[in-house]
């Protein structure tokens, strides 16, 4: 079973860094269209904001991998392997609490639309990453710790879906800055070309 879960976690691990690498990338095809003009939210800072989340939630993921090294190399009775696995899982979490400070810290206010994923991902980590489990991997108590992992899992899933909404809500921006530059381009085309028609009629 708890091979399982190692496989199970490894794997959303691997399809979480490629959705990242699709997203991001999406993004910065759009954005790089987008930033040709002054319209952008994404020049404020979605796009960044987008890659933080997905690198706190790679965290958080890498972080449940290691409790349940942890716990398996304490039931053996390996106190080295034990203490390495203690010390990455602290590792993990420092990450993620960084990269949460990193994205919280990017001003958002009620009234932009990227506000209701902003607050998802913030209730979604604060739900997760509890004063709790943060003492439990400090001490490294195992038993709290294995507590903590099957409520990871429980509520890893909602986290994961705030994540994917906010760095669709910055693809979609982006797409949407980058709309907005082709029909400025195309009415300025237009211009010109009236332009152009005008000066040849008055030249016949």
């Amino acid at each position: 079973m708890r091979n399982i879960t190692l496989k199970t976690l490894l794997t959303m691990l691997l399809l979480m860094m490629i959705s990242m690498t699709a997203i991001i990338g999406a993004v910065s095809i759009f954005g790089g269209l987008a930033s040709k003009s002054n319209i952008n939210e994404l020049a404020e800072i979605s796009v960044e904001q987008a890659n933080t989340a997905n690198r706190m939630e790679s965290n958080l993921l890498e972080m449940r991998l290691r409790m349940l090294r942890y716990e398996e190399f304490s039931r053996l009775g390996d106190d080295e392997l034990t203490a390495t696995a203690l010390n990455q899982t602290q590792e993990s979490l420092d990450s993620s609490l960084v990269r949460f400070e990193e994205f919280r810290d990017i001003n958002v206010d009620a009234s932009q639309r990227r506000f209701p994923y902003f607050k998802a991902v913030i209730n979604g980590f604060e739900k997760l990453v509890t004063p709790g489990l943060i003492d439990a991997i400090e001490v490294g108590d195992v038993e709290t710790m294995r507590q903590e992992s099957q409520r990871l899992s429980t509520l890893g899933a909602e986290f994961s879906d705030s994540v994917r909404a906010f760095a669709g809500y910055a693809v979609e921006r982006a797409a949407e800055g980058a709309g907005d530059v082709a029909d400025h381009h195309r009415e300025r085309d237009d211009l010109a070309g009236c332009d152009d028609h005008g000066a040849a009629a008055g030249r016949s």
